[in-house]
């Protein structure tokens, strides 16, 4: 898998505090990408994703605030869908630890969640939150 995405409006929300999050989580793919390519040790890979996991899991919790804030309907939804990539996240940072090729299944789980989620998802929230 080769992280061959570019920056696109359709992970834009038009919240600026949202986009700016995707924005930062995009750069850190792409970091992460670049040391995949590179064959880096799985240290550095772990570090990384432990970076990666932990912007996530901050970036979760304030667009869940932002729901909450303004009674966003799908929240509970949204919420499982939050919980269920930072489990699998945790996952993969358990396996870097042993497996150097997780990197690549990582990058590849990442970016399509991070596509398809932004795009739809989030898109949803961003219609939602320009209604109030």
């Amino acid at each position: 898998m080769h992280f061959d995405i570019h920056w696109d409006e359709k992970f834009e929300t038009g919240h600026p505090s949202i986009d700016f999050q995707h924005r930062v989580f995009f750069d850190l793919l792409q970091n992460f990408a670049a040391e995949v390519k590179q064959g880096s040790d799985p240290a550095a890979l772990r570090r990384l994703a432990i970076e990666l996991y932990k912007f996530a899991d901050f970036h979760f919790f304030s667009e869940e605030n932002i729901m909450l804030k303004i009674g966003y309907p799908e929240f509970a939804h949204h919420h499982g869908l939050h919980q269920a990539l930072l489990h699998e996240l945790r996952s993969y940072i358990e396996s870097l630890v042993v497996e150097v090729p997780r990197g690549e299944d990582m990058l590849d789980y990442l970016t399509k969640w991070f596509v398809s989620h932004t795009a739809s998802e989030d898109l949803k929230l961003a219609v939602y939150v320009r209604t109030f």
